[in-house]
């Protein structure tokens, strides 16, 4: 079911960006520091769009990294505790009595 879900999606996105392109079919021109250049204005936005996407999932990652770290040296933390917590279980009980 979710497959069939996911199928129908994609093809809606598809179609929309399909109708959009069409839509700004017209040419743009992009001038830039050396030159300039022709595009389609659907061409230029969907690049943005990804260079957008790019560039935030760059910012993203420098903190999922940082959090995998943090997840890792606590693990070892835990890790550590639980073998001390073990051996403290191990050790006889001395009575006083």
């Amino acid at each position: 079911m979710l497959n069939i879900i996911t199928i129908i999606f994609f093809i809606i996105l598809i179609i929309l960006g399909l109708s959009f392109s069409l839509l700004n079919s017209t040419s743009v021109e992009l001038n830039y520091y050396f030159s300039s250049i022709q595009l389609p204005l659907a061409f230029a936005l969907v690049t943005a769009l990804v260079i957008g996407v790019l560039f935030g999932a760059l910012a993203v990652l420098s903190m999922v990294v940082k959090l995998k770290r943090e997840t890792m040296r606590l693990k070892k933390t835990i890790r550590a505790s639980e073998r001390e917590l073990s051996q403290l279980r191990a050790l006889p009980i001395k009575d006083k009595f």
